[in-house]
């Protein structure tokens, strides 16, 4: 199972500048290969062009000061671009050539196998040994699992640099009979309900931050192209987009946490998500709350923690009566589900979770009991401040403020 990390790098100058003269080493090696490209009618292998690098250097010295792995993954990565235009032809998208990297937009590189080293020093900041620059101090927030395989150090558009440690390590067993379980309903009046009656609010960090981009964007349109004010605005602008990106990644992340370690098995909708975007009236909304991303953490700290994540079938499930299963017609405007076979009123977004849950559960091959459901008013609304300040979703205790209870197997 491969994993990956992200820390915080913190280069001195001098460093930085040993970094930067990396990246434009690879950008150089990038465009010299891509012009042999245009210049023969036949591709060659990788390997036959990864063998002329020792000629290179002897007329480029320049190269020899960057470690020999790097260079080899540049032309990894360019063979890479080029597969990926394929997989996209072969979709039926239109596509052209690989371009050329102009300076300054080249922003990683790859350490492969050799040439880096972790360094725990029991300080605020350990230290990352990279070949041919040096101990970088990196703010390593949590335990590196696995044997680490290769290092990404990347440089953000707000001008601050991380390094993506790759590892691989035994993926833990899944559980054979799961325990607890919980079905999650995602939506934009709510982030999410889950089947126990919870609720999580919507953050809505885009729309919170949308006045004060407005501001910056506005700013920087009066700056003059390529002068050094319009660098820095453009700066403000990227720091301003950066923290935004955080603090949605700081929410998803403690929100996923709190569901894989609390429950063995989670049942969610596999949405398609880049059909629902066509909706231009929800299209921001959708995207805002992040819900591809939040899946996609769900899944690998799932897998991480040998719990058991199931996409089941979104259809009708906030249609469909989560006692008699009679389906009915709702406008999105109605909040309540007032079933009028069986006669139960329940909020709509829970109705829809407790429907997910149980089409989890017949998918993994459990029994399914019937869930008891108490009266709607006791649903319990979560603030995304109180899962951003790491508080748990349950502040009186799991089990205290439930809609309904579902039988463990």
């Amino acid at each position: 199972m491969q994993m990956v990390y992200k820390f915080r790098l913190y280069p001195t100058s001098e460093q930085e500048q040993s970094l930067l003269f990396v990246m434009e080493v690879c950008r150089w090696i990038y465009n010299h290969f891509l012009s042999i490209w245009n210049g023969v009618t036949k591709i060659p292998s990788r390997h036959d062009l990864q063998a002329t690098l020792p000629e290179l250097k002897k007329d480029h010295p320049n190269l020899k000061k960057v470690n020999s792995k790097i260079l080899q993954m540049v032309l990894f990565m360019l063979y890479n671009n080029l597969k990926a235009l394929r997989e996209l032809k072969k979709n039926g998208r239109k596509v052209g050539r690989l371009r050329y990297k102009k300076y300054g937009r080249f922003k990683s590189f790859i350490l492969n196998q050799s040439g880096f080293k972790v360094k725990t020093t029991g300080n605020a900041l350990d230290k990352l040994y990279v070949s041919k620059v040096g101990d970088i101090p990196i703010k390593l927030h949590q335990k590196i699992d696995g044997v680490i395989k290769q290092v990404i150090i990347k440089k953000y558009k707000s001008g601050e640099w991380y390094a993506l440690i790759c590892t691989e390590k035994d993926a833990q067993h899944k559980i054979q009979t799961p325990r607890s379980f919980i079905g999650l309903d995602m939506g934009l009046l709510h982030f999410l309900t889950d089947n126990m009656g919870i609720q999580i609010e919507n953050p809505k960090f885009y729309k919170q931050t949308l006045k004060r981009i407005k501001i910056e964007q506005r700013r920087l349109s009066r700056k003059k192209k390529g002068s050094k004010n319009c660098l820095n605005q453009k700066l403000k602008l990227n720091k301003l987009y950066n923290k935004l990106t955080n603090q949605r990644d700081d929410f998803l992340h403690k929100l996923s946490r709190y569901y894989v370690d609390t429950y063995d098995l989670i049942s969610i909708e596999a949405l398609n998500i880049p059909n629902m975007v066509r909706n231009h009236n929800l299209s921001q909304s959708i995207l805002d709350s992040s819900w591809s991303k939040f899946f996609y953490i769900l899944s690998y700290k799932a897998e991480s923690a040998g719990k058991i994540l199931i996409k089941v079938d979104p259809k009708n499930t906030s249609k469909e009566c989560s006692i008699c299963g009679n389906i009915k017609d709702m406008p999105l405007s109605d909040r309540v589900y007032n079933c009028s076979e069986c006669g139960i009123i329940i909020d709509r977004d829970m109705n829809a979770a407790i429907n997910i849950l149980k089409r989890g559960i017949m998918r993994q091959g459990l029994p399914s009991t019937l869930p008891e459901i108490a009266p709607l008013q006791n649903l319990f609304q979560v603030s995304a401040s109180s899962i951003v300040e790491g508080r748990s979703p349950f502040p009186l205790g799991r089990g205290s403020s439930l809609k309904y209870r579902v039988p463990f197997f």
